[in-house]
């Protein structure tokens, strides 16, 4: 048996709380304004991956600091890249240094001790066009 490719523009589907009702998305909203690649993880106790999407790995770069791997490139080093971190009340502040298609680094700070501090409770998201 052989395979083909399935081609749309659009995709309709009924609304489940609304019966009767259709609602219609461009696949392109869907793919542009998808994640490409997203990570949640733990520099508190150990340095653990929970969950992700398109990481091939996360690195220890010391206190505070981690390198971010992707699976799959990105067309560009221009992506936005919203992040948040804690587990508390601390005022985390996620920064970003070198940044490239295939990578990023990134560092969680205690604003009150403006010092780098090892958090639970990391997110990553890249938005952007895979290469």
């Amino acid at each position: 048996m052989g395979f083909g490719t399935l081609a749309f523009d659009t995709l309709q589907t009924s609304d489940s709380k609304n019966t009767g009702t259709n609602k219609t998305l461009d696949t392109s909203f869907v793919y542009n304004g998808s994640a490409k690649v997203w990570i949640k993880f733990d520099m508190s106790s150990s340095f653990t991956t929970e969950d992700s999407f398109n990481v091939s790995s996360l690195d220890d770069d010391g206190t505070g600091d981690f390198g971010l791997n992707f699976s799959n490139n990105m067309s560009n080093a221009n992506y936005p890249a919203p992040a948040s971190a804690g587990e508390d009340n601390a005022n985390v502040l996620t920064n970003f240094g070198t940044v490239s298609t295939s990578s990023m680094d990134g560092q969680t700070r205690q604003t009150q001790a403006n010092a780098a501090s090892d958090k639970a409770n990391n997110s990553v998201c890249v938005f952007g066009d895979l290469a």
